[in-house]
């Protein structure tokens, strides 16, 4: 047996591990909530991880995301984030995409997988990911904003129709109302108000796609990661 996951196997039993070792969980989205997902997920020994996100690594990412410091800046958070997920855990199999997770590519990345956490923060990515999981019948949780907040208290695990407060899942229900669907997706999220930011960040396209500057503080994307994280390793050990 693999010694890093004795005391895990301690709370969890072996049913449940040998339940984390057999499951596949997508992550999409590696900023900083994605990437302390995908560290909880691979801590826990799971034994298949899909990853997917198209961006690099820059200086502003440093203060959130656990794989970003000078060292990693320039590179390919999918690059990254693999090789710190072989490191904790040799054993692991990590499916990497450098792209956008969009209508042209779920069917292919989502195949066969048992459990999706969604750190997508574009309205249309990430609604068109939420209605796909829906219909597809794939469990998934979806992480809402987790920028100019600074409450981790304030965070939040709730069926998408009881969930309340967040800007943008507020834009997401409207859409998914849209289209009929009103509950049966796990949200997280935050009831702090957004704090509003001041105006030193820039905006700055990326491979044709606009991306805001939005505030952050090192710790709330973490714990909001960590919790969806928590939240799959703990339907996969039933």
């Amino acid at each position: 047996m693999n010694q890093s996951l004795i005391r895990t196997e301690m709370v969890f039993g072996k049913k449940a591990l040998s339940n984390f070792q057999r499951a596949t969980v997508a992550v999409t989205g590696l900023g900083g909530v994605g990437s302390a997902a995908v560290e909880v997920l691979v801590r826990s020994g799971i034994g298949n991880i899909i990853i997917t996100d198209f961006d690099i690594l820059s200086e502003s990412d440093i203060n959130r995301q656990l794989i970003a410091s000078y060292d990693t800046i320039g590179r390919y958070k999918t690059d990254v984030l693999t090789e710190r997920a072989k490191s904790i855990n040799p054993h692991v199999k990590i499916t990497a995409y450098k792209d956008f997770l969009d209508e042209n590519n779920r069917q292919t990345v989502l195949r066969n997988c048992d459990f999706i956490i969604d750190a997508i923060d574009s309205l249309g990515p990430k609604t068109g990911l939420i209605e796909y999981a829906y219909h597809k019948r794939i469990p998934i949780i979806s992480c809402m904003g987790a920028g100019n907040r600074i409450d981790p208290a304030k965070i939040k695990i709730a069926d998408i129709g009881e969930a309340n407060s967040c800007p943008l899942l507020k834009r997401v229900k409207k859409y998914l109302r849209k289209r009929e669907i009103r509950s049966g997706i796990t949200v997280i999220y935050s009831t702090e108000p957004p704090i509003h930011a001041s105006e030193n960040g820039t905006n700055k396209t990326y491979r044709g796609r606009n991306r805001n500057t939005i505030g952050s503080v090192s710790y709330l994307p973490v714990i909001m990661g960590s919790w969806a994280g928590s939240f799959v390793i703990r339907k996969l050990s039933q």
